[in-house]
């Protein structure tokens, strides 16, 4: 396993900056309730966030990709539960031998498997009142060119292996999926649904490579997207259907990845060789420098 490195389609929009979604960019109250939507999962017998807030997502947590990633996301924002949701995450993954998830853990620097395979659902511990299940990809290998999010878990992979041009390429392939409402890859082909955390992913690699809005045009409106998929709770909803019309429950792990690319100084410690230029996110709304130093 690496370390994190030391803290170290192209759609024409003209969106005008500003603080509000309409201009592709969410505002502090946004930002606040999207981060106590995630706060609102939280149970503190457990030390975790559920799936979602129904039955039976409001019994079922996921160490990974879930909790992983909520652990990063709320870090600038509530580092009580940022620290203790990790500390959960870590003891599961060390001491219940629950192992790496082989994809989720390379968007906080880490090394995953060159290949990536598809994923198997574990359950770790069942009980009459909830269940904590892993998502591991350790089933069969796919082709990452057919999925935009393996597009871009693969372009990190690249990245923090220094294969700058690699990256770009597996960036650019999953980049050009987008038709204007999500990533229309083998997975939408087939259930007809866009997964919305692919908006997220795609934003979060971007900055952590150093690339521009100027250069990936596309990268506001998938923004403007994510924000437009906020519920009444201040979650962001999971899908969107061929038509573009939301589809399901806000969840842990879309919210996650939607505060995640707002996460500067996380960001700036996977690539310390970004500018200002480069740093599209809450600075110029909060001037947040908060970053907790989590390890797994």
């Amino acid at each position: 396993m690496r370390g994190r490195k030391p803290l170290g389609l192209a759609i024409i929009i003209l969106l005008s900056i500003s603080g509000n979604v309409d201009g592709g960019f969410p505002n502090s109250s946004r930002i606040e309730r999207a981060y106590n939507f995630l706060i609102s999962l939280y149970n503190p017998n457990l030390g975790l966030v559920c799936e979602s807030y129904e039955a039976p997502f409001n019994t079922t947590y996921w160490i990974y990709s879930d909790n992983l990633i909520v652990s990063y996301a709320l870090a600038p924002y509530s580092p009580y539960h940022s620290k203790i949701i990790n500390e959960t995450v870590r003891r599961y993954m060390v001491e219940a031998d629950v192992g790496m998830p082989h994809k989720f853990e390379v968007l906080f620097g880490y090394d995953i498997p060159d290949e990536i395979s598809s994923s198997n659902v574990y359950v770790i511990e069942e009980h009459e009142d909830y269940v904590i299940k892993i998502d591991r990809a350790d089933g069969e290998p796919l082709r990452i060119e057919d999925y935009a999010d393996l597009c871009f878990y693969k372009a990190l992979d690249c990245y923090f292996e220094g294969e700058s041009d690699s990256a770009k390429h597996y960036f650019e392939t999953g980049y050009n999926m987008f038709d204007g409402i999500g990533f229309y890859d083998k997975a939408t082909r087939e259930d007809g649904l866009y997964a919305n955390y692919k908006l997220a992913l795609c934003i979060y690699t971007a900055k952590v490579l150093g690339l521009s809005r100027e250069d990936y045009p596309a990268l506001a409106i998938m923004e403007r997207q994510l924000w437009e998929a906020q519920d009444e709770r201040g979650g962001i909803v999971t899908h969107r259907d061929l038509e573009g019309n939301l589809v399901g429950l806000a969840n842990a792990e879309t919210t996650a990845l939607t505060l995640l690319i707002y996460n500067d100084e996380l960001i700036r410690s996977l690539n310390p060789n970004l500018n200002e230029g480069n740093n599209w996110g809450l600075i110029q709304y909060f001037g947040i420098s908060i970053f907790i130093g989590l390890v797994l």
